[in-house]
Order: C-alpha cells, then sequence, then structure tokens
C-alpha cells in the first residue's frame, strides 16, 4: 500500500501483486459460480448450531426459563469444531482447490467488524493469529513491525468501508488472494457463524481475521466470500 497526497487529498495506491504468490502473470477475480468452491471449503470450516424447531421448543413450555440472559442473535459466536476425520477430508479439500488453481485468482470478499472498529481503504487483513504473533516478538517497535509485515504477507486489503445503521457496526469490502485464503482455511479455528439482518435469520460461516494499520495490528473482522 502507498499512500500518497494528489490536490490535497490521500490517495491509496494498491500493490495487487502482492496478493498473490506469483510475479509476471496475470491475475483474474473470481465470480459468480466460479467462487462456489472457495465458498464451500468456508462453510467446511466448523459446525454451525442452528436454532431448535418449533416442535423442540414446545417440548420446552414446562420447563423452567433459562436464569442466563440468552445472546442476541446478530452476535457471531464460534463455530463447533471439526471432528479429526472430518477435518483431514477438509484439508484435502483445501490442497486439491489450490493445486487446480492455474491462474492467480483474487476474491471479492465482505468484512463485517467484530466489535468496536474501523474500516478504511487500504488496510490490510492478515489471518488472525497475527495478533498472538505481533505481541510476542514485536511490541511497541514499527520498523520491526514493518519486518513482520514483509514475512508475514497480507492475504488482502480493504478497498471500500464505512458504518452500516441496520447492522450497527462498520463493514467493508476487500479482495483477498485465492490461494492465501486456502492456506489460513486449512486447519482453521477461527470459524465463526454470524446471522445478518437481512438474511431471515440464517447463520452465515465466516473466517475471524485481523486488520492491520500502520503495521500494527486495529482489531478483528469476520470474512465472508462475495460471488
Amino acid at each position: 500500500i502507498t499512500n500518497r497526497g494528489v490536490f490535497g487529498r490521500g490517495v491509496a495506491s494498491i500493490h495487487w501483486p502482492s496478493l498473490i504468490s506469483i510475479d509476471g502473470t496475470s491475475t483474474i477475480v473470481v465470480r459468480g459460480s466460479f467462487g462456489i468452491p472457495f465458498l464451500q471449503l468456508l462453510h467446511g470450516c466448523g459446525r454451525l448450531c442452528h436454532s431448535k424447531s418449533g416442535s423442540d421448543s414446545s417440548k420446552m413450555t414446562g420447563q423452567r426459563r433459562p436464569r442466563r440472559k440468552v445472546r442476541h442473535s446478530a452476535f457471531a459466536v464460534h463455530a463447533s469444531p471439526l471432528s479429526k476425520k472430518d477435518s483431514e477430508a477438509h484439508s484435502n479439500l483445501c490442497q486439491q482447490l489450490k493445486t487446480s488453481l492455474s491462474l492467480p485468482a483474487l476474491l471479492r470478499c465482505e468484512l463485517y467488524c467484530d466489535g468496536k472498529g474501523t474500516l478504511n481503504i487500504g488496510d490490510l487483513i492478515l489471518p488472525s493469529e497475527f495478533q498472538n504473533y505481533h505481541d510476542n516478538i514485536i511490541g511497541s517497535d514499527s520498523e520491526n513491525g514493518n519486518e513482520l509485515l514483509d514475512e508475514k504477507s497480507p492475504l488482502g486489503v480493504v478497498v471500500a468501508g464505512g458504518f452500516s445503521p441496520s447492522r450497527g457496526k462498520c463493514h467493508g469490502i476487500c479482495f483477498v488472494g485465492a490461494a492465501k485464503l486456502i492456506n489460513t482455511m486449512k486447519g482453521t479455528d477461527n470459524g465463526m457463524g454470524m446471522t445478518i439482518p437481512q438474511s431471515n435469520g440464517r447463520k452465515k460461516m465466516m473466517l475471524k481475521v485481523m486488520i492491520v494499520r500502520d503495521a500494527s495490528p486495529t482489531g478483528h473482522a469476520l470474512l465472508s466470500i462475495l460471488l
């Protein structure tokens, strides 16, 4: 990301080749039905707990109501981990899809801030594990932070962001490298389930990622693939 001023306004120039692993090759953006295999991999990162049916709820009418407050459905929750057998099968699917990529590809994705935070154009997207790695090794040294970003190449970059009144939090659009996203989804335990207000109560599987600005983590976000 290169920031510069043009006519008194800040402009972010995105270095797209940094999101792919092959230089000197034309890059494609995966859209439509071609993105379904990636979406299936994302939904295979864990198991989502769905709400109980009406028949089950009717059986509970004679029992005491739980004293613990029920969390609002819009909150993100961790997906249940996969069994060892399912995890191995998911890893094999990730490897097969990565091998089948004949051209460097980018995926258009949507981001939702997990809690408080903002999304600005040019923010970098890294795996969620970057937070612990950054805290243990870097501390507050910005120069080392830049070296760490070189070693941990970003998954993608934010290209648009803003506050959504209907969702009550910031969301944005980003582009991520397809091969890098596959590597992140392989064996991950950062699958999250979240109910979008416009989805009629259906939970979506998302991937928890880290947002980095000026070589420093600014918060977490939930990533969903757009077709």
